[in-house]
Parts: structure tokens; sequence; C-alpha cells
């Protein structure tokens, strides 16, 4: 919870008072499944809560194969900030990357050795070129 308030707080800064950050959010579950969506928007839900610059929106219960849709359409809707919370989403959010220069797409991510413990997250996708 501290990391995506400081990261989204880092993302906000240059924003006025009248313009608003909006991040996405895309779940693999349902928000009520007690478990990792539901602790990702409960997240979600404070960082909106503290942040008066920030918007989020979010698409529940979404199969990793059909994350790149999703992608998509957040992207036309705005989104500069989209968390995929799952490490399925990963090759939908490389894809996008490299679609979408001007947003920044977020994913938990596996090395590709051997299990690791923590895996590292987030790790942005953002093209930079």
């Amino acid at each position: 919870m501290r990391r995506l308030l400081a990261l989204l707080l880092v993302l906000g800064l240059g924003f006025a008072q009248e313009d608003k950050l909006k991040a996405c959010f895309i779940y693999v579950g349902p928000v009520g499944d007690a478990g990792w969506t539901y602790a990702h928007d409960v997240g979600r839900k404070k960082a909106e809560a503290a942040l008066p610059w920030l918007e989020t929106r979010y698409v529940e219960s979404v199969p990793e194969a059909q994350a790149l849709p999703v992608i998509d359409r957040f992207v036309r809707e705005g989104c500069r900030v989209i968390f995929a919370a799952s490490f399925g989403y990963g090759e939908a959010v490389l894809e996008a990357a490299k679609k979408y220069r001007t947003s920044s797409s977020l994913t938990p991510r596996a090395s590709s050795g051997p299990p690791t413990w923590p895996p590292t997250w987030p790790t942005s996708t953002r093209s930079t070129t």
C-alpha cells in the first residue's frame, strides 16, 4: 500500500488542482474474493481517498489471455497508469507498452530464472523509445 501511494504521489506531482491522474486496474478475480484481488482493491480505494487529484477505474475477473483488449480500452479512456494485477498479464502489458508510448503500465512480474520470493513488483514497462 505504501509503495502504491508513493508511486501515485510521484506521478501526481505534475498535475494541477483541476487535473486528475487516471489510474486503472485490471483484476484477475472478483473484488469480493477476500484474497489477492480484494487486497488490490482496498489499496486502490485508499489511494483514491487519500489523493484528491487521483481518479481510478477497474475491471474485475479478466482472464489473463484477455488482458490486452482491456488495456486498449483503458488507454482509449485516458488511463495514464494501468495496474495489471496478475503475473499472467505480463505479456499483454509488454505488448501494450510497444503500442502506447504515453501510458505507463505496471504489472507484477516473475523473474526469468528460478522462482524467488518476494517477486519483483511493480515493474514499469513504459517505453523509452
